[in-house]
């Protein structure tokens, strides 16, 4: 999980063993615009192909909101929009 701030990377997160949560925190940022925060996860399933094809073929992997990538692995990224944009 990487947190990026008006797209310079603020945080990395990387777990040395299975997560299925993960946080970060960065107390410099405690007053920033939640919209000027990037939050981009990615998943790795090169220990289970199978797993990366049905997370591809699932709803979740079919909203357009995931890239799977031919590494097998996944990413997700999203940031809230600015107040009063669609």
């Amino acid at each position: 999980m990487t947190l990026s701030y008006r797209g310079e990377e603020v945080a990395q997160y990387s777990p040395d063993e299975d997560q299925w949560w993960c946080t970060t925190w960065v107390p410099s940022l405690q007053n920033a615009d939640p919209a000027d925060i990037t939050a981009t996860y990615t998943v790795h399933f090169s220990s289970n192909p199978d797993m990366f094809e049905a997370f591809m073929g699932s709803k979740a992997g079919q909203n357009g909101d995931w890239v799977f990538h031919d590494n097998l692995t996944a990413t997700l990224s999203f940031r809230r929009k600015k107040k009063g944009k669609r």
